[in-house]
């Protein structure tokens, strides 16, 4: 999947009625990961993880898209800012697209971004709703929606963006969202 197929947040958020709005809060990061370990026994070598974070088409929720390999830090990175965006702009839905992403973090590292980092971390809606979109054969992002659920959260993975988009605009949840 290329970085330009992933820049749709951003040319959708731009292609709104009120697109100068919209598109005025529209993030681009580009993070190089360093040499290490992953956790899982692979070496990752300067692989360029890539995020945009931009509300969506009609401004019901915050979409972050994610490119390469994810980490804890690079989690925490956008979650943070996604919030701050979404505190700007009155939602508290998130969909973290990370369909082009596959989840390099250990299974440590995964729980403690749920039990650890999010519920001490200032900005962060704790009562958030957050949709984890993934690709239908990754199953790398199973146990942070798992540990995230188990924490509290309010994060539920699909496999299909319609069926996300959804659950975001849907009016009532479970913490009265």
């Amino acid at each position: 999947m290329s970085w330009d197929s992933l820049s749709g947040g951003l040319e959708t958020a731009q292609s709104t009625s009120s697109s100068s709005e919209l598109s005025a809060h529209a993030v681009s990061l580009e993070r190089r990961a360093g040499t290490g370990s992953t956790g899982i026994g692979r070496r990752r070598l300067n692989v360029v993880t890539k995020s945009s974070i931009a509300p969506s088409r009609d401004g019901k929720y915050i979409v972050v898209k994610v490119v390469g390999e994810y980490t804890r830090a690079h989690a925490m990175r956008d979650t943070i800012e996604a919030h701050a965006l979404g505190k700007k702009l009155g939602t508290k839905r998130y969909l973290m697209d990370v369909s082009g992403a596959r989840n390099v973090e250990s299974t440590l590292g995964n729980y403690e971004i749920a039990h650890k980092d999010i519920p001490t971390t200032p900005g962060i809606d704790k009562t958030a709703r957050v949709a984890i979109l993934v690709d239908p054969s990754d199953h790398s992002h199973d146990f942070a929606e798992t540990t995230a659920r188990n924490a509290g959260l309010a994060v539920t993975l699909f496999r299909d963006r319609a069926l996300a988009e959804a659950y975001l605009r849907e009016e009532t949840d479970p913490k009265n969202q």
